[in-house]
């Protein structure tokens, strides 16, 4: 173990070998109740529109067809490779469709709270059991965390792979020597599969390689084995991807897809300020203690080296804040790729002013559990807004496009659960406003034009909101097609 594992940093770090005061009833309740209270939302709380999208992505993988030749996508696939099988599977036991909607967001909930234990190994690995303890802490409390936990999207498994990646790089350069090159492949392949799962983690790598590089040049190694390790794991880690790109004859439309046409998507920087605003009133407890904590780390890092082993977290966050200028837009799970490496600068803020409380205060013994008091609030209140926002429209539109419509039907939906288990009768499966920023105008009324000639017309069309910004649908929807009765899902006439 480094020096930092022995608890010798004095005054710069709380001491890993004092034994922290927690009580650990308290802490095993507040995490088993957010588990349970995320495990009851899958079922109940709204659904995001993205989810529909990687599900019909899923769903259409798993039927053979291939993304971004023959539907548009911007998404990496690794997530629904892995989806299109489950739900294969699910098929193969009479599971509904509905049902695998819930088994996806169970696990969801399930990959978040892995995630909370990885953070909880770095934070500990750094700073001991109390700073990992409150980093769980601080996560579970987020609101963007809990928000995203239970959702369908490949974030969570990006989210999973980078911090495995950091613990292994962590563990790598603790003490260099001929196992760390093996730690080094493992981290190369995590890298690997959370850009596979997103490429938002692409932001991800310099701040880890810069780490890497310094702590190795610093113990006096060479740059090149870490380096071809690291690569090694890098290829390693994107084989299934690229034989299933390779297999399908779409290599270059996978790159072109997912990096070279995400650089020329439309640019909205306010969708990502008023994300980090609303992070500001929802989360300040939070982002108080990440500043307080960030500023603190890099105060006394410019004091004494023996902070370096915290570059494995810094270093990452400061370069996906360095990402947050140069994303076209910066959604909610862009920000929740950071919200581990946040919640542990916070947490180790948090530990020691605990600790600066505790030596002031008599009653300290009341200082840890007020602590975890305070999170259980926010935690409270986050999970209340969701309790508060239910939505049995979404299924009942899967469960009446599953059972009503011949399984060879087309639909046509802008951003909605109308997508969901059918073949899109478009190129482009979803509509929104991002999207249609890439339609030719012209295709609207070619399209139109295929279906008055009775060619892959859609059986049900979402009209959404996302439908009606388009005049020549929004005109041709009303004049062919009739309201099933069923929110905004329209069926066309005889």
């Amino acid at each position: 173990m480094s020096k930092f594992a022995e608890g010798t940093v004095g005054s710069i770090e709380p001491a890993k070998t004092e034994r922290w005061a927690l009580p650990h009833v308290l802490f095993a309740l507040y995490i088993g109740a957010i588990i349970l209270c995320l495990v009851l939302l899958t079922t109940t709380r709204y659904f995001d529109p993205d989810e529909f999208q990687h599900l019909e992505m899923a769903w259409l993988i798993s039927k053979g067809v291939a993304p971004y030749r023959d539907f548009f996508e911007h998404h990496t696939p690794l997530y629904h490779l892995l989806a299109s099988g489950l739900l294969e599977t699910t098929r193969y036991f009479s599971v509904s469709p509905v049902q695998s909607i819930i088994l996806l967001r169970w696990i969801a909930v399930g990959l978040s709270g892995a995630a909370l234990y990885l953070t909880y190994l770095l934070g500990r690995r750094l700073g001991g059991h109390r700073v990992g303890g409150a980093a769980v802490m601080l996560l579970a409390s987020n609101s963007i965390f809990l928000t995203k936990a239970i959702e369908i999207r490949p974030d969570q498994i990006g989210v999973l792979a980078i911090l495995a990646a950091s613990l292994c790089a962590a563990i790598a350069t603790e003490r260099p020597s001929r196992q760390s090159r093996y730690w080094l492949l493992l981290s190369g392949i995590c890298c690997a599969v959370a850009v596979m799962a997103t490429q938002k983690a692409l932001f991800v790598l310099p701040g880890l390689g810069v780490h890497i590089g310094t702590r190795i040049k610093k113990a006096g190694g060479s740059l090149w084995p870490p380096a071809l390790m690291l690569i090694a794991g890098g290829i390693v880690g994107s084989l299934p991807v690229l034989y299933y790109v390779l297999d399908k004859g779409i290599l270059l439309q996978f790159v072109a897809s997912n990096f070279l046409g995400d650089a020329m998507w439309p640019r909205n920087y306010q969708i990502g300020l008023k994300v980090v605003v609303k992070t500001l009133l929802f989360d300040t407890l939070f982002c108080a203690l990440f500043v307080a904590g960030l500023r603190t780390i890099n105060r006394l890092w410019a004091k004494d080296d023996r902070m370096d082993p915290y570059g494995v977290v810094v270093r990452p966050l400061v370069s996906l804040l360095v990402g947050l200028l140069v994303m076209p837009i910066a959604q909610q799970q862009y920000i929740l790729l950071m919200l581990p490496y946040a919640a542990i600068v916070g947490g180790w803020m948090a530990i020691r002013l605990l600790d600066q409380a505790a030596s002031r205060w008599p009653a300290r013994r009341f200082v840890p559990p007020a602590a975890i008091l305070v999170c259980m609030v926010y935690a409270a209140c986050h999970l209340a807004a969701a309790f508060a926002r239910p939505d049995a429209v979404a299924l009942d539109k899967v469960r009446y496009l599953t059972t009503q419509t011949p399984p060879e039907s087309t639909v046509l939906a802008g951003w909605s659960p109308g997508v969901a288990f059918r073949r899109p009768a478009f190129f482009y499966a979803v509509l929104h406003n991002e999207i249609r920023y890439f339609v030719p105008p012209a295709a609207f009324e070619h399209l139109i034009d295929d279906w008055r000639a009775g060619r892959n017309r859609p059986e049900i069309i979402d009209f959404d909101d996302d439908v009606r910004a388009v005049p020549s649908l929004a005109a041709y929807v009303a004049e062919a097609y009739a309201p099933t009765g069923v929110s905004t899902l329209w069926r066309r006439k005889p």
